[in-house]
Order: structure tokens, then sequence, then C-alpha cells
């Protein structure tokens, strides 16, 4: 059984506090958007988890969420498994805040529910996969979400329209813990404006939404590529994008991918022909 798995982007993503248990409170609105990879699960008599991506120094054990997935749904439901063969093909790229790995176990999660015909309720699949990471309950129901609690506290807001989109990823990867643990250190904060952006996406109105696009972890990963002694990009992207006409530009959750909303394809190509320049990971699709 083959499904895509769908990356996200965070139009607005704050921290709104810290929890008893340590963890940072969040609330983020959250969007699917067209670029995925590809799973395929195949059963087997090999009595084990297989899995096997195009990428290969991406783990294959339980340290992939979509493997841990398959050990979790095994558990939860008392299937014995004799044997399935989990292929990734990725295009989702890695450490890059648009929760691919995440992504992948929700996929994984849901096609097993298929395959073996167990009729979890997609509460039931977001309970397994909340103990994964708390982007994967998002990432099994997708589409436009306002994510709250560490994340797992979902409510459906109004879609989007079609738009297009340009994904850019620098080459170089951001540690999500790292980047709250410098939020921390940080005596000031940006913070969205979601009530006003929740408003916006009901009425359709993509100038508003561009123009409110908001991460409060983006200077606090500015910090960080400073601190590591990168070059960074971040502002050229942003400043690249806006110059063919970007209703918006942000990075999404903990970085570095820097998406832009465009008016047009036409200009969502130009804009992504120019930035190749800057990386190789440049993506033109839509929400």
């Amino acid at each position: 059984m083959k499904q895509k798995s769908y990356a996200k982007i965070n139009l607005t993503l704050d921290i709104t506090g810290i929890l008893e248990n340590g963890y940072h409170a969040i609330c983020s609105i959250m969007h699917s958007v067209n670029l995925y990879d590809t799973i395929t699960i195949t059963q087997t008599t090999s009595k084990k988890i297989e899995l096997t991506t195009n990428l290969p120094f991406l783990p294959n054990d339980k340290k992939n969420h979509a493997f841990r997935a398959a050990e979790l749904f095994f558990e939860a439901t008392g299937i014995k498994n004799e044997g399935i063969l989990i292929e990734i093909e990725k295009q989702i790229p890695v450490s890059a805040g648009l929760a691919g790995g995440s992504s992948n176990a929700g996929t994984v999660l849901k096609i097993l529910n298929q395959l073996f015909d167990t009729g979890l309720s997609i509460d039931e699949l977001c309970q397994i996969g909340y103990r994964i990471g708390a982007d994967v309950p998002y990432c099994i129901h997708g589409g436009t979400m306002l994510a709250e609690g560490i994340g797992e506290r979902l409510s459906p807001l109004a879609p989007l329209p079609q738009i297009p989109i340009v994904l850019v990823k620098p080459n170089f990867g951001i540690s999500t813990p790292e980047s709250f643990r410098q939020w921390d250190q940080m005596p000031n904060h940006v913070h969205p404006n979601t009530s006003k952006i929740i408003k916006a996406i009901e009425e359709e109105n993509i100038e508003t939404i561009g123009a409110l696009l908001c991460n409060t972890l983006e200077l606090p990963t500015f910090e960080i590529i400073e601190r590591n002694g990168l070059d960074n990009p971040i502002p050229d992207i942003k400043e690249c994008m806006l110059h063919f006409d970007a209703y918006g530009a942000l990075m999404s959750g903990s970085g570095p991918t820097i998406f832009g909303f465009f008016p047009s394809m036409d200009l969502a190509n130009c804009a992504a022909e120019k930035l190749k320049a800057i990386t190789n990971q440049v993506f033109v699709t839509t929400t």
C-alpha cells in the first residue's frame, strides 16, 4: 500500500509559556503543502520491521519516526507482526522545520490501519502518534489547524485556497531543542497576532495573511546560525521572494526552511530560479 506523506508549514508560531513538565507551550497555525515523501508498506514473512529510504544517512531503526510508528502500532493493536517492509522515497528536506519525520510517522500509522483493517479512529491514531512527537497528530489530520499545548491540541480552521509556494532549505539543519533553548535565553520576543491571521484565513485574504506571517523562533535561529559561524542566508532569501512580489515570507518551524506565498506560479518559478544560486534545495509547490 502506497501513500503520500505531506510536509507542513507554520503560518504562525508563538511560544505562550513553559509547562510544569518543562515543555514549551505553543500556539501555531499549521498548513499542509503539496511537497511530499512517498511511503510504501509491503507485508513480508520476515517477522520484523524493515525500513529503507533513498537517503543512506537516515536511520533505518527505531531512531526513525516511521519505524517507531510501526512498532507502536503493533503494540497498541496487539497484532502479531509477521513482517513488513517500509520504503520511504524522501523529497521533503531533512531537519528543515517541515515535519518530514513526523509526517512519515503519521502516514505509516494510517497505512497500517488500512492494511490490517484495524478500524482505529483518527483520534486513536493521534494518541499513538503523540507518543512519537507533538507534530505527529497534526500530520495525521493535515489541512489547516490551530495547534496548542505542545502542538497536540488541534482545532480545524478554514482551508486556504490553492496558493503557489516556494520553499527554500539552506544547506544546514537546525536542532529544534536548541532553538527553544535559545529562545529561553533571549530577553525580548516577537509574537504573532494569531486571532487576526485566523480572521484573514476565514476571509481568504492572502495579502493580509502574508503581511501577518510570524515565527517567534526565527530570531533565536539567527542567533544559532551566527554562533555556529555560518553565513545566514535567510534575510537574502526573504528579500528575493519579496522582490518577486511574494505576499510574505517566513521561516517554518524551527527552521531553517523559508517559504513564500506568491500571486502566480510564474512569479514563484522566477523567484525559485534566482534562489537556486543560494541552495539547491528549492521547491515550487502549492498549499
